[in-house]
C-alpha cells in the first residue's frame, strides 16, 4: 500500500505542476538595476520593496541577477565590493515562457537558486521564483482536494 501511495503522490505532483508553463505564473513586474549601481542603492531598493532579487540589465540586455545570497557572499568573501557588477550572479539561468514548472523547479534545485528570469528572444518577460511555484502548487493541490470531497447527503 505505501508504494501505491508514493506512486499516486508523484503522479499528482507531476500532473499539477508539470502542465503549467513559466508564462502562467511568472511575475511580469520585474525590478531592475544597472551593473554600475551602488550596492547600497540596490540593497535599499530590495529592502523597500521586500524582494529577494534584482535583474541586472544594460538597456534590454540581461547581464546578471543580484540576490540576497549575493549580499551574504559579499559579507563573507567580497568585502571590498562597491557595485552590483562585482557581486551579481552571472551568467543567469533563464527559462522560456513555455518551460514547464517542473523543469524550472529542477533547475532551481540542482543549481541551488531561487529566481529564474523568463526570457524570449533575448527580451526579459518576467521572473519565476520558488515562492511563485510553491504558491501555485499549494493552490492547485487545495483545488484538487476540494474536488475529491464527497458530496453532502
Amino acid at each position: 500500500m505505501p508504494l501505491e501511495f508514493v506512486k499516486v503522490k508523484k503522479a499528482v505532483t507531476s500532473h499539477v505542476v508539470g502542465r503549467m508553463k513559466a508564462s502562467e505564473v511568472m511575475n511580469r513586474r520585474v525590478v531592475k538595476t544597472r551593473p554600475d549601481a551602488s550596492l547600497a542603492d540596490a540593497a535599499r531598493l530590495m529592502l523597500s520593496l521586500d524582494i529577494g532579487s534584482l535583474l541586472v540589465m544594460e538597456g534590454d540586455e540581461l547581464k546578471g541577477i543580484l540576490t540576497k545570497s549575493d549580499f551574504i557572499r559579499l559579507v563573507t568573501k567580497k568585502a571590498g565590493a562597491r557595485t552590483v557588477k562585482e557581486i551579481m550572479s552571472s551568467p543567469v539561468k533563464t527559462a522560456s515562457p513555455h518551460t514547464d514548472l517542473v523543469e524550472i523547479a529542477n533547475v532551481m534545485r540542482v543549481n541551488r537558486i531561487r529566481h529564474i528570469p523568463v526570457v524570449d528572444g533575448g527580451k526579459v518577460l518576467g521572473l519565476v521564483t520558488d515562492f511563485d511555484i510553491a504558491c501555485y502548487a499549494t493552490s492547485e493541490l487545495g483545488r484538487m482536494l476540494t474536488m475529491l470531497k464527497p458530496p453532502k447527503l
